[in-house]
């Protein structure tokens, strides 16, 4: 190794740092990985975010570049290159399709430093400009990565089938730190939304975004009040506010706007978890590793899910899962949730924990993240 201090040292490169689950998991690894054997450095292709300001409390050093939309900006570009140079990384691990080619290509001008993808969606919307970064990605996986890590089995299948090199892909799922996200009795923060304490919630944190199909959801939630009527609903997540014209629109379609609170961007998402009764998710496509499932799942909460990514293996327990578009199947599977006794609501809990626990404990994934940077390092 060329490091005086003998560290391996990585760098991400990544194409923001705002909230976001690949911008989570690269916190995650950062902070818990960062030790006398490893250093991590950042560079967001954007700016520095939310989780850009978090890592630079840990100590990790993070660059901003200030890319536009477009991603194309030749005199960022010299400095991203530069940049890399000055670091003289062990490892440059990017995150996402655009940072993917833009990282790849600057790295291998200046360093000759190993570099590592990350394949973090499931299947990708229909529009050209998603169509052919896909297709110049599939070209160069055969090209620039040594290896490509996807949080997701069922988001290497898909990209095996778009023409991504098959035998570079490495399985890392997402890991959770089950001490954070556990059961915590919240009544204060039930109280302070106005929601009368003996009411049911039902959540779904989510971004607002065609794919995550907030219509299924309110769909199912007024037919749920129908045969239930003390149940509220929580939507948080980007773009969920009352600034949302066709959001609001929904909510009033249905008759919801007495039962459905929307909060925004949450950043202690746990205590939206500890004061719901059940949580969902409704994606129709997109998703690899849904964060959310798990989260709720380590809270002891249910997430009654479509078998979008690897939702089903998360879950796994069909009668939990519900046919995209199924709305009414959904507003089934939650009333029956809901008629449950409290004795049979806790044994599903402490069931969803246990599975989180066995399979997707931080500890496990920095292992894996830990075995394959000694397996690169120069």
């Amino acid at each position: 190794m060329n490091n005086t201090i003998n560290k391996i040292k990585i760098l991400h490169i990544i194409s923001g740092l705002n909230l976001g689950g690949a911008e989570n998991n690269l916190f995650k690894i950062c902070t818990l990985t960062n030790n006398q054997l490893l250093q991590h450095h950042v560079i967001s292709l954007t700016d520095i975010g939310f989780y850009g300001n978090k890592l630079k409390l840990h100590n990790i050093k993070v660059y901003s570049l200030g890319f536009k939309k477009s991603l194309f900006d030749i005199f960022k570009f010299f400095k991203l290159m530069h940049l890399i140079y000055k670091i003289s990384p062990n490892i440059v691990q990017t995150w996402m399709y655009h940072s993917d080619i833009i990282g790849s290509i600057a790295t291998k001008i200046i360093s000759r430093a190993p570099i590592i993808w990350n394949v973090r969606h499931g299947k990708y919307d229909n529009k050209l400009s998603s169509r052919i970064i896909i297709f110049v990605c599939s070209f160069f996986s055969k090209i620039f990565p040594k290896a490509i890590i996807s949080c997701a089995q069922s988001a290497i299948n898909i990209h095996k089938h778009y023409g991504y090199d098959k035998s570079k892909f490495v399985l890392i799922e997402n890991g959770f730190d089950l001490d954070y996200f556990s059961k915590q009795n919240n009544l204060i923060y039930k109280k302070n939304l106005g929601i009368p304490i003996n009411s049911f919630v039902v959540s779904y944190p989510a971004r607002f975004h065609p794919q995550k199909n907030h219509e299924m959801f309110l769909n199912a939630a007024q037919n749920i009040l129908k045969i239930i009527p003390n149940v509220f609903f929580i939507l948080c997540g980007r773009d969920i506010g009352s600034n949302n014209q066709l959001l609001t629109k929904l909510i009033s379609k249905y008759k919801l706007r007495k039962r459905v609170l929307l909060l925004g961007e949450v950043s202690n998402i746990k205590s939206i978890y500890n004061i719901s009764d059940l949580t969902c998710l409704t994606s129709s496509e997109g998703e690899a590793f849904p964060n959310i499932v798990a989260e709720s799942m380590a809270c002891e909460v249910l997430c009654i899910s479509t078998p979008v990514g690897d939702a089903p293996i998360i879950i796994n327990d069909d009668k939990y899962l519900i046919d995209f578009n199924d709305a009414d199947g959904l507003a089934n599977s939650i009333i029956n949730f809901l008629k449950l006794t409290n004795t049979e609501k806790i044994k599903i809990g402490k069931k969803c924990r246990s599975n989180i626990l066995r399979r997707y404990q931080i500890d496990k994934i920095i292992n894996k993240y830990n075995s394959l940077y000694k397996q690169y390092a120069e």
